[in-house]
């Protein structure tokens, strides 16, 4: 009996290591798919932000044509209205001169009246 004994023993010892390598070979096999599954997710963050970044990117480039555009059509419409005020100023002018011209020929004729 005392082999049976031994021959069980032996064989509870083997099929416990056993049992226990299995476990270990799961538990770094659990091991290894988290760390997979981190690592996927990784890079998947790694995408999802290089897209973020191309996107920022795109509309600041978008915003600082818009801006250049926007000053150009401001320094247009400012030398507009510079144009227009020198016209209108020019224009003024040229009408008080008209007028001071035209009250002095109706004095010059009021006086040949008189004489």
């Amino acid at each position: 009996m005392a082999s049976t004994e031994e021959d069980t023993t032996a064989n509870f010892t083997t099929l416990s290591t056993t049992f226990e390598t299995s476990s270990s070979k799961l538990d770094i096999t659990r091991e290894e798919l988290e760390k997979r599954q981190l690592l996927h997710r990784i890079e998947l963050l790694k995408l999802e932000l290089s897209q973020r970044t191309l996107l920022i990117d795109t509309l600041r480039k978008e915003q600082s044509s818009q801006v250049e555009e926007l000053r150009e059509q401001l320094a247009n419409v400012l030398h507009q209205r510079k144009m227009l005020h020198l016209k209108l100023k020019s224009s003024a002018h040229f009408h008080e001169q008209e007028v001071v011209h035209l009250k002095q020929m109706v004095r010059d004729l009021e006086e040949r009246r008189e004489e």
